[in-house]
């Protein structure tokens, strides 16, 4: 695999917090960044009638801190009318955390583009 989603599970432990939690994603952005692996924020929560996307910003700071810089956007669309949705709270999300790039992947290669 190249990227990981679907953030859905840990973001109903969000609340709780729990170191264990956080030594867990810390290990698991660790060892995607050292295989180059990334992952996915993924907007469909947006139309979902959520306030963020997945992962929750702080999830994503964490991956961030661990060196991540491979990062996909999606929108998790199962109808026309949501393909795209949220992009753009997605690209303010990803710059406000220090990302530049985020990234296609062709021939299992990663490709970066500047966010616009």
């Amino acid at each position: 695999f190249d990227i990981i989603t679907e953030y859905v599970i840990i973001s109903h432990f969000q609340t709780r917090n729990t170191r264990q939690l956080t030594f867990t994603l810390l290990e698991l952005f660790q060892i995607l960044v050292a295989r180059g692996q990334g992952i996915e924020i993924n907007t469909g929560s947006l139309y979902r009638g959520l306030s963020f996307p997945h992962p929750h910003t702080d999830i994503l700071k964490m991956y961030k801190d661990a060196g991540g810089e491979i990062i996909t956007v999606g929108s998790d669309a199962h109808h026309a009318e949501h393909i795209g949705y949220g992009f753009d709270a997605a690209r303010d999300l990803l710059l406000s955390h220090g990302f530049r790039y985020y990234t296609t992947f062709k021939e299992r290669k990663p490709e970066f583009h500047k966010i616009p």
